[in-house]
Formats: C-alpha cells, sequence, structure tokens
C-alpha cells in the first residue's frame, strides 16, 4: 500500500517503447507521489487525489491532512491490449466523492512500426444527490 500523500491510485509502470526504453517513473525521490501513467485531479470537492502538498490560495503549496485515493473496483475488460475497469474516487474518510470507468487500449501506429500509443478514455460520475466541484 501506498502512504495516503502520493495519493493511491491505479496506474502503469513500467511502460515502455518498443525498442523497450521505459517512458513512466514510479514514486521518484523528488516528486514520489507522481506514479507511471496515471489519471488524477489534485482536487475534488476538497480532497486533493494527486498526492504531494495541496495548494492554498494565498498560501502555496502546503502539506494538509486531505488525501484521498482512487480505488479499483472491479474489471470490465482485461486482454493484452485492453483494459477495462470501475473505480471509485474517495475522501480520506473513505467516502465516494466520484465513480469512474477507465478504458485503456494499446494500440500500434498507422505507418510507423516502431510506435503504439495508449488511448485513454474515462468517465466521472456524481452522486446523484450532490454537486462535486473539481
Amino acid at each position: 500500500d501506498l502512504d495516503a500523500t502520493h495519493g493511491p491510485r491505479p496506474y502503469l509502470h513500467p511502460v515502455r517503447t518498443l525498442g523497450g526504453t521505459v517512458v513512466t517513473d514510479e514514486l521518484p525521490a523528488d516528486h514520489v507521489w507522481h506514479l507511471g501513467a496515471s489519471l488524477a485531479v489534485q482536487d475534488v470537492a476538497g480532497t486533493n487525489l494527486w498526492g504531494g502538498r495541496t495548494y492554498v490560495r494565498d498560501a502555496g503549496y502546503t502539506w494538509r491532512d486531505d488525501h484521498g485515493r482512487i480505488v479499483h473496483t472491479g474489471w470490465d475488460e482485461r486482454a493484452d491490449d485492453v483494459l477495462a475497469h470501475r473505480l471509485q474516487w474517495r475522501d480520506p474518510a473513505g467516502a465516494v466523492l466520484l465513480t469512474e470507468r477507465r478504458h485503456l487500449a494499446a494500440a500500434p501506429v498507422p505507418g510507423h512500426p516502431d510506435a503504439w500509443r495508449l488511448d485513454l478514455r474515462y468517465a466521472l460520475t456524481a452522486p446523484a444527490d450532490r454537486d462535486v466541484p473539481l
């Protein structure tokens, strides 16, 4: 388990070129909340889901006890070239702020046999009973 201040969330690492060069990093010493290829938002209804310090107007980046987590809750599809899953974006107490459906697909780049691309689609849904500011 990652420290809460790292903004725990699903991520891809290592991601490599077809030639084997790693193009992602995981927990680098200067920004340990940077987690490979991932999706996060720094402020969701007052919860930091990015990790690291929280930006506070007139104070700058400040360490706060406001870190949530993005949690995988189930698979819709798993294949060599596709991952599709459901997630919950949770506040520090574990309450659900948003639900997400995420689809990742790896595909060749037409006309470039030495390249590939990673396609990402996602949809965030707020609970029916309230707005969730981003």
